[in-house]
């Protein structure tokens, strides 16, 4: 694998979000107001759940729990 070069791990989307998680990144999408956001994952980090409503996306990580509300298009993030 070359250095910059991500794999993608899962794709979802609802009514008025979507998730894009690679290797390194996970991406939230807004619908309404066009807009995204991005989380680094850390090293060794990996992927436990993902589950996603019609406006918000939940990512549980073996780290970190990180909420994605369609109506703010910020990450939020709580320690494990």
């Amino acid at each position: 694998m070359r250095e910059n070069q991500q794999i993608l791990i899962k794709a979802k989307a609802e009514k008025y979000v979507a998730v894009v998680i690679t290797s390194s990144l996970v991406f939230g999408l807004a619908a309404e107001t066009s807009a995204f956001a991005e989380v680094r994952l850390r090293v060794r980090e990996t992927i436990e759940e993902v589950k996603v409503t019609s406006r918000k996306v939940i990512v549980r990580t073996s780290d970190r729990l990180l909420t994605f509300d369609a109506s703010y298009s910020t990450w939020n993030e709580h320690r494990l």
